[in-house]
């Protein structure tokens, strides 16, 4: 969706709240740019816009704007007032507009820090010079591979460590085709339907029903109590409990694979399963990697859920106020979950919750399946409020997803009411 009649330098005014604006003052830095996208058009030349996670109402004035259009700006200024520079409609991230960016941040604009910066644009990372030269500094340390930078950049954006063997899983996650659910359901058959004196009966039998304690199956009143002890029924607390002696852990799947895995090593019949269950440990592994460190801003987990069809993969990512030094603070975060029905398609649910606040969005990939989603929206405000939440908002939109996406967390749309103050944009 483009925004039209963008040409040369603009302005539009911008109204938050003093704590919205200090906050967002906070959050950018001088010459970063910003990726900004229209959440809604309010009519009477207002228009809501997001950046970094923040929604600011517009006056947009003779710009004709239309709701999901995205489009980037680079900080020019930070006081007295915020200006940021428009770029026009078809350069976003391209090298055309990249690489003069890049130029002034002194030093040239390599084809690495190029791909770099795209990397960051795509990922929502603010494209700052620090940030563009300390990737670059680590990928030097690294063996040449093309996938080195998106990993790179999805371990900044999770702030997770950058070592060899956080790379190594990052890569694992980011294109790896096979996922966790299409792992745990082909260990599941294969299991079961292995007759040979080299897997031990009772071990076998206790991975078929730890894989089936993983599956969240929907419907069931249970669901909360499913996904609680979903992370540890996987194992990747493994090592902390091993460390802390408690022998519970090994009945957790990593437990059990890393005994099937010595069981077998050596049965020639079996070659097929041990492969798969060295797959299972390394993206068992490469989970608890990309969610280790104190200083990581968001957990990633895949979750397998069980439909009548099959079993299907959901993505859950949980992401904590990037102002806030706790990792996750359980009255200030946001939640995303991708998920992809046989009814329904693709479904991402965005959540933010601040202080009992709750406000979401339904992106779903057809217009029809959208006003039925919207038209069951109440009875969810309903069930929130009973359980004593406030319901700022909840919104449904349209947005075609391709297979294999990754997350952007961004900002639900919900109720706005700010203060007016002046930002030349």
């Amino acid at each position: 969706m483009p925004i039209h009649q963008i040409t040369g330098d603009r302005e539009i005014k911008l109204y938050a709240s003093p704590y919205e604006l200090s906050d967002f003052l906070r959050r950018v830095k001088l010459g970063e740019v910003l990726r900004g996208q229209i959440r809604q058009v309010l009519g009477q030349g207002k228009v809501v816009v997001g950046f970094k996670g923040f929604n600011l109402v517009a006056e947009s004035g003779e710009l004709a704007f239309s709701r999901g259009a995205v489009f980037y700006a680079q900080v020019k200024a930070l006081s007295p007032k915020v200006v940021v520079k428009l770029v026009k409609p078809g350069q976003e991230m391209s090298e055309d507009f990249i690489r003069p960016l890049l130029r002034s941040f002194g030093g040239l604009a390599t084809k690495t820090k190029v791909e770099i910066a795209k990397s960051l644009a795509k990922s929502g990372l603010p494209m700052t010079k620090e940030l563009v030269n300390e990737i670059a500094r680590e990928l030097a340390k690294l063996s040449p591979d093309e996938k080195n930078i998106p990993a790179l950049v999805f371990l900044k954006a999770q702030g997770a460590t950058s070592s060899s063997r956080h790379v190594a899983a990052a890569k694992f996650h980011l294109f790896d085709q096979a996922g966790l659910s299409d792992r745990l359901s082909r260990l599941l058959d294969i299991v079961t339907q292995t007759d040979s004196p080299g897997l031990d009966p009772l071990l076998k039998e206790e991975i078929t029903a730890a894989i089936n304690r993983l599956l969240i199956k929907l419907g069931q009143d249970d669901l909360t109590a499913q996904i609680k002890g979903y992370l540890a029924r996987l194992g990747l607390d493994y090592e902390y409990q091993i460390a802390g002696y408690n022998k519970e852990v090994t009945k957790s799947l990593k437990g059990l694979l890393l005994r099937l895995k010595g069981q077998i090593a050596k049965v020639p019949d079996l070659t097929s399963l041990l492969a798969l269950t060295e797959e299972t440990l390394d993206e068992i592994q490469a989970l608890q990697l990309i969610n280790d460190g104190e200083g990581r801003k968001s957990f990633y987990f895949p979750i397998p859920v069980q439909f009548p069809q099959g079993i299907e993969n959901a993505e859950l990512k949980i992401s904590r106020n990037p102002n806030r030094k706790r990792p996750i603070d359980p009255d200030d975060f946001q939640l995303a979950l991708l998920l992809n029905t046989s009814n329904l398609g693709p479904v991402q649910v965005q959540v933010r919750v601040k202080r009992k606040m709750f406000t979401g969005q339904f992106r779903l990939s057809d217009e029809k399946i959208s006003r039925f989603v919207s038209a069951h929206t109440g009875e969810l405000g309903e069930r929130l409020q009973a359980l004593g939440y406030l319901v700022g908002g909840i919104t449904c939109s349209v947005k075609k997803s391709s297979s294999g996406e990754r997350f952007r967390v961004e900002e639900p749309a919900g109720d706005y009411k700010f203060k007016g103050v002046d930002v030349k944009v």
